[in-house]
């Protein structure tokens, strides 16, 4: 049976988060709007947990899954690791 583009875009979300879909795609929206809001800002997973009222866990867990999809850009390492809009 094929799924659709949806099911498997779902389907990652969640098994990159452990996270509900719904909920991995309400914090992904909530951490671009953060992120437009300031173009240009250099994030940790901490400012962006402060900036979405969400738990830094559950945001940086949406922000690898993010930086999977490429959605956003890294820069640094480990825990020295910062997110920023894709810059075109």
């Amino acid at each position: 049976m094929t799924q659709t583009l949806d099911h498997q875009v779902e389907a990652q979300a969640e098994a990159a988060t452990a996270l509900p879909a719904d909920e991995v795609f309400d914090l992904a929206d909530a951490i671009e709007d953060a992120m437009t809001a300031k173009p240009g800002r250099d994030w940790t997973p901490s400012e962006l947990g402060r900036a979405t009222r969400q738990p830094t866990a559950h945001v940086r867990q949406v922000l690898g899954w993010m930086l999977e999809q490429r959605y956003i850009a890294a820069s640094g390492n480990g825990a020295w690791t910062r997110y920023s809009e894709r810059r075109a």
